[in-house]
């Protein structure tokens, strides 16, 4: 991964001093270091022991996206997010008309991605407070 990719408050997994992998919030970035907010510490982290963490129907239920055919939405059906069979690659529109006719406003992998998406679209709020 490299910094350029995120931004202040995604979600990211880390590698630890004993291989574990743990999740944290970004806190602080620079071009080699990485600062992750945990729940009990704040840790630095070289940039290419971070990673990114897949996005997952469960994360997408745990923010209230709600089940819609073949995709999710958030209420009030503002954010459409839908996937390919093997939940590989998401995509998300911003309207009804968008989702129903396939068109995307982006497409994303990993939980990052998303939160950065959504900021763009002027979600911010669900952004940095998107929950893992």
């Amino acid at each position: 991964m490299k910094a350029s990719e995120l931004m202040l408050n995604n979600w990211v997994e880390y590698e630890t001093p004993t291989t574990e992998f743990r999740y944290g919030k970004v806190i602080g970035i620079s071009e080699h270091y990485v600062t992750i907010g945990t729940l009990n510490d704040n840790v630095c982290v070289e940039i290419d022991k971070v990673g990114q963490i897949p996005i997952t129907s469960n994360i997408l239920k745990k923010n209230e996206f709600e089940k819609y055919f073949a995709g999710y939405y958030k209420n009030p059906k503002e954010l459409h997010i839908s996937c390919d069979e093997n939940q590989e690659h998401w995509y998300i529109s911003d309207s009804h008309e968008q989702y129903i006719h396939g068109d995307s406003v982006a497409s994303f992998s990993a939980v990052h991605e998303l939160q950065n998406i959504l900021r763009i679209l002027g979600f911010n709020d669900l952004a940095d407070n998107f929950k893992i």
